[in-house]
Parts: C-alpha cells; structure tokens; sequence
C-alpha cells in the first residue's frame, strides 16, 4: 500500500496538470458551429471552418455564411472539413460532402469547384499550395487530386489523380519540390518537377498530420493510436527514419509548434497537451474542457486558437503579455482587497472589508490571513490604510486608534499586530505617509490630521500632534515636496501644509470634487488625483490650477481611487474595472487589455519588486492582477481598422451592386479605399471593426475632411453615420485618441469619398455654360459689328427682291391675262367653225380643213385655259374650302365623266371601291381637279384596247383614304419619275402628246397643301399606277332619302325626279338633292315616264347614255307631251362636244351640265329654277284673280289653265261640283290633276275651283246690283257667311267693301244685312 500511495506521489509531480488561461467562444458568442474543424487567416480577418458554416471573426464578432438556396452567392454546404489560403488571397474550402468551394474576399464571390472543373472529389478533409501554385486536394477515399494552372485564367486548371483510394488527411513540402503526402495508410514522396512517385520504404501508419518545424531533413507527423513521431531521411536517397517520440499516447490528431522548442499535441479524447521535442518525454496537459481537439493554428499576433469537437473554440494565453491573474481573495466569502502594501520577500498586505487583513505568497498563490486583535468591535476588520518600512508595520482600520507590528531586520512575516489609542478622537486612520524628517502623517477619517514618531527603542509612537486647520475632513493622502513641505489630500481639495510654521495654503478652492488620492510627478512638477470625478492634475510649478488632462471621450467618467507612479514615472489607475496608464515616455494614454474577463471592481493599487523585476498590483473585489510595466507597455500594437459594411439609404450595398445607377464597390469593404456615390444618397453609413487589438483598448477619432475639421469622438462599436452631403470630395479619416497632451496620431484609416454632382452643377457643365455664353457674346458682337454693314445689303437685296418679283408678277399676269384675253377670240373662232361643220352643204375637203381649224383651235383655248389653272394653283387657290361629301359617288361622277372619252379611244375605263360609302368633309374643288388630272393622264397615255382602273380604299386606324389610278399605258422611266411632277414636264415617249406639263405639278401642290402625298409606280410599256393619300375628316351620315316605292306626299317639298343608270351616281345625287328636296328615281328613261305619268314632278335631272331609252329621247317626250310640257328638264352627260350640247337643247332640255360637275353648283341651279318657277306661279295666280281683271284666262301659252277655268265657268253654280268630276272633264287622273296644279299654279284643284268662283263673285259686285248672297248662290256658295269668309281670305277685305271700292257707274245696288 505503501508503495502505490508513493508512486502516486511521483506520478503527481511528474505529471502535473496546468493550469491555463484560455478564452472560449461556443455558439452562444456567435460560432456558428460546435465542432471547429479547422482554422486560418488572411491580412484581415481569422476564418473558421465548423460543421455548420463557415466564420469570419474579427476579434469581437462572428460573421457566418452559410447555404441559403434563396441566394444566388452563398456557400454550397454548411459541414466543412478544411480550410486553406492560396498565394492570390483565395479561401479553398473543402465539404464534407459535395466537393469545395473557392471563396473570393474581395469579391465576396463563393464559386463551386465543379465551375472550373468537371471532376472533382466529393470529400476534401485537405488541401495544400505548392510552389509551382498547383492546388493539391487530400480526399476520403479518393486519392490526391492535382489542379495544375494552365494560364488561362485565374481558376483554369488541369486536372490529375494521384494514389487512388486513399484517405489523404495532410500535404507539406520540403524541400521544394517534393511533396510528402500523409494517408491513413502511410506516407508517400512524390517529385512535383518530375511528376512522378519517389519510392519510399513500405510503412503503414496512419498519418493525421505532418509538421514541419524547420529542422532540415525532417518532418514530425502524428498518427491514431501510436502518438507522435519524428521523421527524417537522407537528402541524397530519401532514405527515412521514423522514431517515436511519446509512448502509449493514443490517438494524436493534430500537432502545432507551442513555444521554448515544445509542441503541442491534439488528441482524439485527452484534451491538449504539451510536449518537448526530445525522446521519452512525458506530455503535460492543459487544463481546458475539451477532450477532443479537431484544429490548431496560431495568428500573426501569436494568439494561438484551438478547435475542438462540440465544444467550440478557444484561444489560449500561452505567452506572456505582463499581465497575471494573481488566485482569487474572494473564493472564501472574503471581501474585496480594499487597500494594498507589498511586505517584501514576495510577500503582499491585503487589507480587506470586512475579512481583516491578509498576507499574499505572490510566488506560491497562497493567501494567508494575519490577526488583529480584538478591540471589542467588528470595525478593525475594515482595514483603510496600510503603511510597513523595515521598523514598523503600520495598519489603520475603521476602529479607534490603529494598529500596528514592530518589525525586525530579518524580513520574517511572523508579526504580531497591536493596537495604539493616545486619544478618543483619534482613529479610523485613512492615509499614513512618513516624511524626510521621520515623522508619520496619518489622515484620518473624520478625525481630521495628525502626526507622530515612532520610537523603535520602545516601539511606541511619541509625540503625538492633532492639527486643528482641517477640522473633521477626511484625509485621503500624502506627499512631501523638496522642501519639506506635505501635500494633503482630502475630500474638501489638495492642500499644502508647512510643518515649520503650520500655515496651510488650499489649492483651487472651486473645485468641487472629492479628492480620494494623490501621487507627486516631481519630473512634471504635478500632483496626479485621483478624485469623484475622474483623474485630475495640478500644475504646481504653473498656475496651481487643477486641470482635467483627457477628455471624456478618452477617458470615462467614474470615480478614481487610488493613483501611483510606477518606477518608470509611469501613472497608474483605474476607472471602475478599467485599467489605464498614462506613459511618461510618449505621453499616451493606454486602456491596458487584460486579456481575462475582468469584472470586478478595482479599489486599490501598490507596487512591489519580484524576481527582480517591478511590478503594479492592481486589488478589486475577485483577485489581484499583478502587471508587469515593462512587458504590458512594450506590447506590438497590431490594432488595424476595417471597413466591414456600408448601407446607403438604409440598404446594404454589396460588391458590384447599383446605387442610383452606379456600383459602388469594386471589392469588399475591407479592400476599398475610395466610393463615388451618386448625389441623390441622402443617408450613408459606415460600420466598422477592430482587428488585431489584444494589448489595450483603444479609443478613435474621426473626421470628415473637407466637410469639417473638426475630430469627433468614435464608438468602434457603432457606425458613422452622415446624410446630405453635397457633392464634392471629402476624405473621412480616422486616427487613435489615445492622449491629449503631447502627440497627435496619423490617421489609421481613411476612406476617399466622391460625391458626384447633378448634371447642371458639374465642371463639364459648366465648361459647356462657358462656351455656349462666350460664344453668344462673340455672336452678338459680330451680329452688332455686322449690323449696320448686312443692313445696307439687305436693303439693296430686298429692293432688288422686289423687282425680280414685281417682274415676275408682271410676266405672269401678262401671260395669264393673255390667256383670259385670247380665249374669247377662240370661242368666237370655235364657234363658227362648228357651224360650219354641222353646214351639209361643205364638200368633204372643206369639211376636213374646217376639222383641223377647230381641233387646233380648240387644243390652244385648252393650253390658255391650264395656264390660267397654273396661275390659279400658284396664287389663288392657297386656301382649304372644305364640304361635306359622299367620297364614293364622288369619285364615281368623275370617273363617269371619262365614261364617254374612254369608250371614244377604246380604253376599259373601271372603278372599284372597297367600302361602300364614307361620309367625309374635304376639298372638293381641289380633289376633282387633282383626279381630273390623273384620270385625263391616264387615258391619254394608254393605247386603244388598254385599261384605266381607279381604286378607292380606307384605312380606318390611320385615318387616311387612298385613290389610285392605274393603267396599261407607256409607262414612265425610273429616271423620270420625279421629274413628272415638275413644272412644264412632259413624257416624249408618245409622239402625239400635247399640253403643257402642269397636270401632275398642280396635282402634287394641292395634294400639300390637303396634307396629303402622291407617289408613282410605273415599268415602262407595262403601265403606271398614281397613289394618293388624304386624311378622312369623317362626317354623320345624313338622312336617307325617298325612293320611287316609297309613298310621295304629292302636298310635300319640291318633287324631283332622278334618272341615271349608274346605281352608285345615282344614289349619291339621291343623297344630296335629298337634303333640299323631294327626291325620286328611275333607272331608264321607260321608268321615268311611268313615273311622270302618275306623278307629274316638277324638274327631272337625267343622264344622256341609258339602256331602252337615253336622255334626249325623254327630254323630247317629256317636252313634246303637253301633259308633262312644264316639268323642266336637265341633262347630265359626259358628252362634253358642242354638237352633243346642241343636241340636248334640241331636244328641249331646259339645262345641259357636261361631267364632272360641281353637285353643290347643280343643287344652286335647281333651287333659281324653283324660286323662278314660284314667282311664275304667283304672277298667274295673281293675274288670274286681279280684281282688274274681268275675265278668268289664263296667259296665252297656258291652254291647260284656260280649259280648266272654262269648265269651272260651266259648273259656277253647282256647289257640288267636285274633283272628281273635275279631273274627268279634264281627261285626268285624279293625282296627275293635283300635281298638274301644283306645277302651274302652285295651289290644289279645290282650291283653284274656289278662287275662280270668287274672281267671278268679284266681278258681279263690280258690274251687278246683286245682293252679296244672291252674288254667293251664283258663284256656288250656298251660305254667305261662309262666302263672306272666303272672300275677305282672298282679297283681303269684305265684299261690301270691295263693291264700295270697285263699283262700276252710281247704280244703287241691295245689301243683305
């Protein structure tokens, strides 16, 4: 039994377990995973691979990326084997299932492996960079995959398989070119340069990893279950050796290099230990929860970090920074450390609240409490001040009186405290402090101050002296200035008190706050204080002011308890938890990070000298820290700012996104230096990060220059934020705010930021401005120079202008008013002429000269007549005079125009439409001239047996009609094309072509003028087709009119009666005559006379060329009946010859109108021949029934009248003489007889009757002595007030007035009353 306990002893210092201060992150700080399965960095930031995601740490916080399907940039999977930076700054990740991926930093790109390659393993567990930069992946399985740069483009690789099957778990080169590759079935070497397989002794260990730690000749590899071994071969042969450096060590998964030439093992369930390099040595472990570590891998600030399986991460504190956390004073309930004194031998005075006071072993971490003794209260365990030199150790607590130890020369901690009482108001000493002189100062509590000796001899304090000047004040501190004079602290001020003469002189008497301690820089001739408010300093070889020297911004508010000066002048102290240091060296003011998570509150501070070296020990309510000034000062600052997110207007802008139609980032923040931003960003902001911080806690500044310079206080933890920044270029600069006093630090980190203006306030616009200003100065002044020069000239052109058009005028007028002049001479030469021609009695030779006399002539009236048109178009005919027409029939009376024409030459003359009506508000002047022109043409230049179609259509979307007229005629070539419709063009092609050549230029320009356009299509021989296009002002369609089955009010409008063979002519003058009369149709001259027979209508308008019987036929029957000898007759033909109008005149027509006619002049003639007719009418019926006239005869023309007024004298009497009986005796039909009326006389049978017996009652007054009855019984009146009646209607007075009036002779006549 005895042997095992003591082997066990042995085991116990053998292998001890360390201790280890470490930092642990898990998922609760922002890991993304528990298992962290490898580690590295890049000039940034550290990357963290775990088995859910991939992490970006910064020192502070994690960033995660993982799989999100929603994105189309996010990495493929979340559970990743390993990590590796290559020499272009690419992350390589390898999954655990579905290959790797290439992550670009600086694009914040993630690319799939399968983009650049098409094979590629599914599991990557490593991956390594060789110096020829070819990519090695270490698979599960699947051997080592090689990806050999092609030069192509930065990710183009070749691809090539090396030991398949394998589970390659670690790749290292050494020396360059050759590769050794670790499997869990041995080691290989292959040569890179000569790709092939160098061959190595057979072995089989399952290699986990291999670490080169720069000895020459050899590499170190672990392996599962037997440890660690070291590997070295000839340099020649590669002849190698393995030796095992541990023994029965288990499973090894990692190694790494620790420091003083050890190595750190990672096992697979024992946690991390340290080993040395030698054989046979036995591994220490570390004391971290973590049994199973996965990754190794130390930054370049020497921050070494452990991965570990389901525990998270940790990074370990294996070097030193000079800074200990000395073993808890508070694990025991003990209270804070409320006072501090190093004791010597590595031995520290802790004075506690509450526990008393303790003795710390700094070397052995042993605390040890030391006896006060009992003064019959609780109070001397609150110990307030500490004070020991080699005589005496002197301890004031919050009881009355102190207590205190003479101490011997051997430094032995043996002592044994004692209380001294002189007074009952004198205790609860707060500040001791022994002066040059060896007097002791003591400060107490409400007491006020007091000093003393000490006599060694007796060990007792003598000469006691209570100072009265600070009354009940607490004194919270000493110290004495070269003179001797002592500087006291209280919480009233800082005070100088002279012990020669006890005069007292206060500093600062405004000062409000309270001052809890001192420390005297006699190299700065200043008193440090610590105080309520924060740390203050006088200046007593200046002003004697007390200052603050560090903004709030530097330094937080919060009370200060103690200040020291530290060997180096160094000033220390701390604010609640933190600890700062205000250098003498550089002046800087310094957060110390302690690199432990410090939560307690610090009251107290000492210094003390260990090992040789000086130390400042801080005391709070948890432990002590024991800081090393030399090391925690001489820390490498590594701090580096970082841009790590810009949101404009709320939104997160990401690299090669658009802002307001500009990308913003090229490249991920971290990597950007300068933006241009769009003026329309009303709100910026930056956040950022800091990396690289471990020794201390910064503070920042930062400035916006350009805009300000002023340097504004920085949170590192909150972004900056701006908003309507005008544009311009502004640098926004950041720097460290370390001090306040002396040095002012270069900016750490700027970024460069433009602000691009609008379009109107930028310098090209402006230049522009300029430009276009001077340029219209430069104008102005020519425009002013060259005024009165270019008016002189202007006047002399216009004067000459107007000349050449005056001459002009005058030539057109004379020509014009030559043509008007010589057209009557033709007309009088054409005239006889025709006479002549129509004269029998010429000889054939006679006959054919005269027909050449009247063609020429006839051809020239033609010429003078288109100059006279020519004229028309040029000056007149400038203005639209549009009317309302029906465009189908319209176009139809003139094509039918040409119907005469056509037939004469032999040519098929057509028109077709393809809708059936369209009711439109045009020019119809200028549109009949302009088909004139192109109908004419076409006739003219097509041969016999060719073909003339005009075409009608209508584009209802546009809005816009189209005419063309096409024929089969010579054609026009393609050369000539625009020139048919110039001035006093004409084709030669056909030798016989006559005019002038102003058709087709009248056509174009009225077309113009309408807003229309002509074009030509024309092959030559083939034939040309004319297009034009006229935009359709559509109209309502008017009101239909009657048709010949229709029942006719015979009492209605005008009747007339339409005759024309052409349905489309015929209903579109239906149409139009409609609108002022009664209108009715036939379709043959047979059909109009039935019609007139049984209707009687008062005009007939009739075509000439009809089927069954033709115009002239109907004229001469209709004029040659006496029935029908009134109706009046008008022609319409396109027989236009002199012989065809004298034809119809011959045949009675009334007029001749020759086609095209203007239907609105038509309708104008119609409505003079009504009212001609109506005026005829009034002056028969007036004649007729003249009072002067004594007899009813009708005119002398009117035979009709005259027996219808004889058979009315016949049946005077007979009252019941009716219509009837009327229209028999008149050899009539009933309708024709009233219609008969109506033509002549414009009244109704009964009431012709009528008035004839009136007109002959009206002579019987005159010539009778008849009563007026007797007269109305004669007259067919069978009462006489109904005579009377009818007699004052018609003349317009009564019958006894008439007969006063118009009584013949002095006969006395009878009146019935």
């Amino acid at each position: 039994m005895k042997r095992i306990i003591l082997i066990l002893l042995i085991l116990i210092l053998i292998i001890p377990l360390q201790a280890q201060e470490y930092t642990h992150y898990t998922t609760i700080d922002g890991l993304s995973g528990t298992d962290v399965t490898a580690i590295c960095e890049n000039e940034n930031f550290l990357w963290i691979a775990t088995n859910d995601g991939l992490n970006r740490f910064d020192g502070r916080e994690f960033k995660v990326y993982r799989n999100d399907n929603t994105s189309p940039n996010s990495i493929s999977e979340n559970n990743i084997e390993t990590l590796m930076f290559d020499s272009k700054g690419l992350l390589w990740i390898g999954f655990k299932t579905g290959g790797a991926d290439i992550f670009n930093p600086r694009k914040n790109k993630f690319i799939h492996i399968s983009e650049i390659i098409k094979d590629y393993p599914q599991r990557v567990i490593s991956i390594y960079e060789d110096s020829e930069k070819n990519i090695w992946l270490g698979t599960w399985e699947d051997g080592l995959y090689q990806l050999t740069p092609t030069g192509e483009g930065d990710l183009s690789y070749h691809v090539s398989k090396h030991y398949p099957k394998n589970i390659v778990s670690s790749i290292v080169e050494k020396p360059k070119g050759k590769l050794w590759i670790g499997t869990y079935y041995g080691y290989f070497l292959y040569d890179i340069e000569n790709k092939k397989d160098i061959s190595l002794k057979e072995n089989y260990y399952a290699v986990t990893q291999f670490l080169d730690t720069g000895e020459k000749n050899s590499l170190w590899f672990s392996v599962w279950a037997n440890g660690l071994y070291k590997l070295e071969w000839n340099e020649d042969t590669f002849l190698t050796k393995e030796t095992s450096m541990t023994k029965n060590m288990g499973d090894i998964y990692r190694i790494f290099p620790a420091t003083d030439n050890k190595l750190y093992l990672g096992t697979w369930g024992d946690g991390i230990k340290e080993t040395g390099t030698g054989s046979d040595v036995y591994p220490k472990s570390l004391q971290i929860d973590a049994p199973v570590i996965l990754s190794f891998y130390r930054d370049r600030h020497s921050r070494f970090w452990a991965g570990t399986y389901g525990t998270g991460l940790f990074r370990l504190n294996d070097k030193s920074k000079g800074i200990t956390d000395l073993s808890p004073i508070n694990k025991n309930g003990l209270s804070a450390a409320y006072s501090l004194h190093y004791f010597g031998s590595d031995q520290l005075l802790v004075g506690t609240q509450g526990d008393g006071l303790y003795l710390y072993d700094i070397k052995n971490h042993n605390l040890q409490p030391r006896l006060i003794k009992n003064t019959g209260s609780l109070f001397h365990k609150y110990i307030l001040s500490l004070y020991k030199d080699d005589e005496v150790l002197i301890v004031g607590n919050d009881d009355t009186g102190l207590q205190y130890a003479p101490l011997k020369a051997d430094g032995k901690t043996d002592f044994s405290l004692r209380t001294y009482h002189i007074d009952k108001n004198f205790g609860k000493v707060t500040a001791i402090f022994k002066s040059s002189n060896s007097i002791f100062w003591m400060g107490t509590k409400q007491y006020g101050l007091v000093s003393m000796k000490y006599d060694s001899a007796k060990e007792n304090f003598i000469d006691y002296i209570h100072y009265d000047s600070f009354g009940m004040d607490e004194i919270t501190g000493f110290s004495e200035t070269v003179d001797g004079q002592i500087w006291v602290s209280s919480h009233s001020g800082i005070y100088l008190l002279d012990p020669m003469t006890n005069k007292v002189q206060q500093y600062d008497e405004n000062v409000s706050e309270m001052i809890y301690s001192l420390a005297d820089d006699q190299k700065d001739k200043c008193l440090w204080l610590g105080t309520s408010g924060g740390l203050r300093r006088l200046n007593y070889a200046g002003n004697g002011k007390i200052e603050n020297p560090f903004s709030s911004e530097m330094l937080p508010d919060g009370a200060i308890r103690d200040v020291i000066l530290d060997t180096y002048n160094n000033l220390w102290f701390s604010v609640s938890n933190r600890i700062f240091c205000y250098t003498n060296s550089a002046h800087e003011l310094k957060e110390i990070n302690s690199g432990i998570p410090n939560k307690q509150l610090l009251f107290s501070t000492t210094r003390c000298k260990t090992n040789g070296k000086q130390y400042v020990i801080f005391g709070g309510t948890n432990s002590l820290l024991l800081i090393d000034p030399q090391v925690v000062l001489n820390q490498p600052e590594h701090t580096k700012i970082l841009l790590t997110e810009l949101q404009i207007d709320h939104q997160t802008v990401d690299v090669g996104q658009k802002i307001y139609g500009k990308i913003v980032l090229d490249e991920d923040t971290e990597y950007t230096d300068s933006i241009t931003l769009s003026y329309l960003c009303k709100w910026i902001s930056l956040s950022f990060t800091e990396v690289g911080w471990d020794n201390y806690h910064n503070s920042y500044q930062y400035q916006i220059k350009g805009f300000s310079d002023d340097w504004q206080y920085l949170d590192i933890t909150k972004p900056i934020t701006f908003s309507q920044l005008p544009p311009g270029d502004y640098t926004l600069q950041i720097r460290l705010n370390n001090t306040s006093l002396t040095k002012k630090y270069d900016p750490l980190w700027s970024l460069h930021i433009t602000i691009t203006p609008p379009w109107w306030q930028t310098g090209t616009f402006y230049s522009v401005l300029l430009l276009v200003i001077s340029l219209v100065l430069l104008g102005i002044f020519f425009i002013i120079k060259n005024y009165y020069k270019k008016r002189q000239l202007q006047r002399l052109k216009e004067i000459e202008k107007k000349k050449k058009e005056e001459l002009l005028q005058e030539k057109e007028s004379f020509f014009a008013g030559l043509s008007h002049d010589l057209l009557t001479p033709f007309s009088l030469i054409i005239a006889p002429v025709s006479d002549l021609i129509r004269d029998e009695t010429m000889n054939e030779d006679q006959h054919e000269k005269l027909e050449i006399i009247s063609k020429n002539a006839t051809f020239l009236a033609d010429i003078f007549s288109t100059i006279l048109d020519f004229k028309r178009a040029e000056q007149i005919d400038t203005e639209i005079k549009e009317k309302n027409i029906e465009l189908v029939s319209f176009v139809y009376i003139i094509v039918n125009a040409f119907d005469y024409l056509a037939k004469s030459n032999k040519i098929k003359l057509s028109y077709h439409s393809c809708i059936s009506d369209l009711y439109i508000s045009i020019d119809n002047i200028k549109l009949e001239r302009i088909l004139y022109n192109l109908i004419s043409n076409a006739l003219k230049f097509t041969k016999e047996g060719g073909e003339v179609d005009v075409l009608l259509s209508y584009d209802e979307v546009a809005g816009i009609f189209y005419l063309k007229v096409k024929d089969t005629g010579i054609g026009v070539s393609r050369q000539n094309k625009e020139k048919v419709f110039e001035k006093f063009y004409r084709e030669e092609k056909n030798g016989d072509s006559q005019g002038l050549g102003l058709g087709l230029y009248t056509t174009r320009k009225f077309l113009h003028m309408m807003g229309g356009e002509v074009n030509i299509e024309s092959i030559p021989e083939k034939g040309t087709v004319f297009t034009i296009n006229l935009p359709a002002k559509m109209i309502d369609r008017p009101k239909p009119a009657l048709d010949i089955k229709d029942n006719i009010d015979t009492d209605g409008l005008f009747t007339i009666l339409l005759v024309e063979d052409n349905t489309q002519l015929r209903d579109y003058l239906k149409k139009k005559l409609s609108v002022h009369f009664e209108v009715a149709v036939a379709s043959n001259g047979i059909e109009a006379l039935d019609f007139i027979k049984n209707n009687l209508p008062e005009i007939v308008v009739s075509d000439v060329m009809m089927p069954e019987m033709d115009g002239f036929t109907l004229c001469s029957t209709i004029k040659n009946t006496p029935m029908y000898s009134e109706v009046f007759v008008i022609l319409l033909s396109a027989r236009s010859s002199s012989e065809d109008e004298m034809q119809g005149y011959k045949a009675g027509a009334d007029f001749y109108i020759k086609k095209p006619f203007d239907p609105e002049i038509l309708i104008k003639q119609m409505v003079n021949v009504y009212a001609t007719r109506q005026q005829r009418r009034k002056q028969i019926i007036t004649d007729l029934l003249s009072p002067q006239n004594d007899s009813a005869k009708s005119h002398s023309k009117d035979d009709f009248l005259g027996k219808a007024v004889k058979i009315i004298e016949e049946h005077l009497m007979d009252e019941n003489f009716k219509i009837d009986e009327f229209a028999a005796e008149m050899n009539l039909s009933k309708t024709v007889l009233h219609r008969k009326f109506k033509l002549i006389v414009g009244e109704t049978p009964n009431i012709f009757i009528r008035n004839i017996r009136l007109h002959k009652a009206a002579n019987m007054l005159k010539e009778t002595d008849l009563s007026i009855s007797e007269i109305g019984y004669l007259a067919g009146f069978s009462q006489a007030h109904y005579f009377i009646k009818c007699f004052k209607e018609l003349y317009q007075d009564t019958p006894k007035n008439f007969r006063v009036k118009n009584k013949v002779g002095d006969t006395n006549t009878n009146e019935d009353n």
